[in-house]
C-alpha cells in the first residue's frame, strides 16, 4: 500500500472509532433505553443486510469511488438525523441511514485500494496488502477511540459529531485527489441481472466462498453481542468518574486487533491450506475467549478480557480477508465482500432476537457465554464441512 492510501484507510476508520466507545451510549441519550437498544441495533443489522448486495453489485458496475462517495454522504445524514431524536421512532430512521453507510462502504473503499496493490504487485502480495489493510484500519480506529472516549458528552455527545463530520469530509477531499480505480469491462457491467448472475455463480462454482460465508456468520454472533453490551457491562465495573477508560479500553482492544492483524501478515500464508487452518483456529478461539469475558467480575479482567477478543480477531481476520481475495475476481470482488458483510448483518439480525428475549433473564454475561459458545461450534461445523472437500486437508 501507498502512504496516502494508508493515511486514508486510517482517517476513514478514525472516524469510525470516534463513536465506538460511546455509540450504545449515544443512542441511549437520544430516545432509547437498556431493552430497546438491541432493537434498534437490529434495525441497522435490518437496514445493511437489505442494502449489502446491491451496495455491492452497484460498485462493481458504477465504481467503487461512486459507491464509496454515497457511503459518506448516508453517513452525514444518519449522524444529523440520530443527534436531533429524542424518541425510537426518529431514531431508527437515523440508524436506518447509517446502515446504507456502513452498507455502501463495505466492498468499495477497500476493493478500491486492494485492487490498486494486486495490479502494482500481483496477487502474490496479496496477504500484505490485506495486513497493511487492517492495520491502518485499526490504528485509525484505536486512535480515534481514544479521542473519542475523552471526548466529554457535550449536549448529547455534540464534540463526537462534529469531529466525525470533519474527519468525513478529509477523506472524501483526499480520496478524490489521490485514489486511482481500475474499472472492468463495461460489457459485463450492463445489467444488475447479469451482475447479480456472474456473482452467484461464482458462490455456486466455490464451495469454499461459502464455508467462509458460514465461519463469517458465526463469528459475527460474538462480535455483535461483545460491540452492543461490553459498554454497558464495562461500566458497572467502574466508577462513574472512571468512564474515561471507555476510550482506553476501545484504543487497547483496537491495539491489540491491529498487533494480531500485523503478526499474522508476517506469517507466509500462500497455500490455501495453512489459511484455512489459521482461520479456523482462531474463529473458534474467537467464541472461547468471549466466554472468558462473561465471567469477569473486576474491571481489570474484564478490560484483559476484552484485549484479548480483539487481539484474536485481529489474526483471525486476516486470513479470512486473504481467503476471500484469493477467490473473488475484480470483476465481483465488490459483490462478494458484500454478501460477506450480509452473513455477518445476518448474525447481528439473529443476536437481537436472541438477546432482546434472554437479556433479562440470563443478564449480559449469559448473553456472552450463549453467544461465544455458537460461534464456536459453527466454526468446528465449517471445519467439518471443509474436510469433505477432497482438495483440503485441514
Amino acid at each position: 500500500m501507498t502512504g496516502i492510501q494508508k493515511i486514508i484507510i486510517f482517517l476513514n476508520y478514525f472516524g469510525v472509532g470516534l463513536f465506538i466507545p460511546v455509540l450504545s451510549l449515544f443512542l441511549l441519550s437520544h430516545g432509547c433505553n437498556l431493552q430497546s437498544l438491541a432493537i434498534v441495533v437490529g434495525f441497522y443489522s435490518v437496514t445493511v443486510m437489505i442494502s449489502e448486495v446491491p451496495s455491492g453489485l452497484y460498485a462493481d458496475m458504477k465504481g467503487r469511488k461512486t459507491a464509496f462517495y454515497l457511503s459518506c454522504a448516508f453517513v452525514a445524514a444518519s449522524l444529523f438525523m440520530m443527534y436531533f431524536a429524542q424518541n425510537i421512532p426518529l431514531l431508527i430512521i437515523g440508524i436506518v441511514f447509517f446502515g446504507l453507510g456502513r452498507a455502501f462502504l463495505s466492498g468499495s473503499l477497500d476493493s478500491l485500494i486492494i485492487e490498486d496493490c494486486i495490479h502494482r504487485n500481483g496477487d502474490a502480495a496479496l496477504s500484505a496488502v490485506t495486513s497493511a489493510n487492517l492495520v491502518s484500519q485499526c490504528a485509525g480506529i484505536a486512535i480515534g477511540s481514544l479521542i473519542g472516549g475523552f471526548l466529554p458528552n457535550v449536549s448529547g455527545y455534540f464534540l463526537h459529531v462534529i469531529l466525525r463530520l470533519i474527519v468525513l469530509l478529509a477523506v472524501i477531499f483526499l480520496s478524490a485527489l489521490f485514489l486511482k480505480e481500475f474499472t472492468t469491462s463495461k460489457e459485463k457491467q450492463k445489467t444488475l441481472i447479469s451482475q447479480t448472475h456472474m456473482m452467484m455463480t461464482l458462490l455456486k462454482r466455490k464451495r469454499q466462498l461459502r464455508i467462509i460465508m458460514l465461519c463469517i456468520f458465526g463469528s459475527s454472533i460474538t462480535l455483535f453481542a461483545l460491540e452492543t453490551y461490553w459498554q454497558p457491562q464495562f461500566t458497572t465495573l467502574i466508577s462513574p468518574k472512571q468512564h474515561y477508560l471507555l476510550g482506553v479500553l476501545c484504543a487497547c482492544g483496537y491495539g491489540g486487533n491491529m498487533l494480531g492483524s500485523f503478526l499474522t501478515g508476517r506469517i507466509k500464508m500462500s497455500d490455501q491450506v495453512r489459511r484455512w487452518r489459521y482461520y479456523f483456529l482462531f474463529v473458534v478461539l474467537l467464541g472461547l475467549s468471549l466466554c472468558i469475558v462473561a465471567v469477569q467480575n473486576t474491571a481489570l479482567g474484564f478490560m484483559l478480557s476484552f484485549i484479548l477478543v480483539q487481539t484474536i480477531l485481529g489474526i483471525a481476520n486476516v486470513p479470512e480477508q486473504t481467503l476471500l481475495n484469493s477467490l473473488a475476481s475484480n470483476e465481483t470482488r465488490a459483490s462478494l465482500l458484500s454478501v460477506s458483510s450480509l452473513f455477518s448483518q445476518l448474525a447481528g439480525i439473529l443476536s437481537s432476537i436472541i438477546c432482546a428475549l434472554l437479556i433479562l433473564n440470563i443478564e449480559v454475561s449469559g448473553v456472552f457465554l450463549l453467544m461465544g459458545s455458537l460461534s464456536a461450534i459453527i466454526a468446528v461445523t465449517a471445519s467439518l464441512l471443509l474436510k469433505l472437500d477432497q482438495k483440503f486437508e485441514v
